[in-house]
């Protein structure tokens, strides 16, 4: 599976370098390429590009041909990762929700319609909890087939 993280922090490179790990085509994006190749290690392989999280069309850009969009941003920027995965026609998921317009309604779901408009699937509120990683393996395959 070909695979975009957005937020090569601590999280999204840990993430990053575990999918490679397990034979996915895995770059990166983050609005601090120096600070994310330390996280990246320096020996690193991925590829790994300068975009922020606040411009859609900078997403777009880094982000054409994957068909997942692992958002390891700050949860303020959801919607616009939303956004682009939508344009991309790619899965998403995400880590966590801002809860700004409503603090029991995550929300990410007003996306439903249009992820399921393009037969893509997005899996909010994964978190980095232990054992989240079965579900999203789970989906993936899923959704890969």
């Amino acid at each position: 599976m070909r695979i975009f993280v957005l937020g090569a922090g601590a999280t999204g490179s840990l993430l990053a370098q575990l999918l490679e790990r397990q034979g996915h085509t895995v770059w990166c994006g983050d609005r601090d390429p120096e600070r994310a190749r330390r996280f990246l290690g320096r020996k690193s392989t991925i590829p790994l590009t300068e975009v922020n999280a606040r411009n859609f069309r900078g997403i777009v850009k880094a982000a054409k041909g994957c068909q997942l969009i692992v958002n390891a941003s700050a949860s303020v920027f959801n919607e616009i990762v939303l956004r682009a995965a939508v344009r991309l026609r790619a899965h998403y998921l995400d880590l966590s929700s801002h809860l700004t317009r409503h603090p029991f309604r995550a929300e990410q779901f007003r996306y439903t319609k249009k992820f399921q408009a393009k037969n893509r699937a997005g899996l909010i509120n994964a978190g980095v909890a232990p054992r989240t990683d079965k579900p999203a393996r789970q989906t993936c395959r899923r959704a890969a087939r």
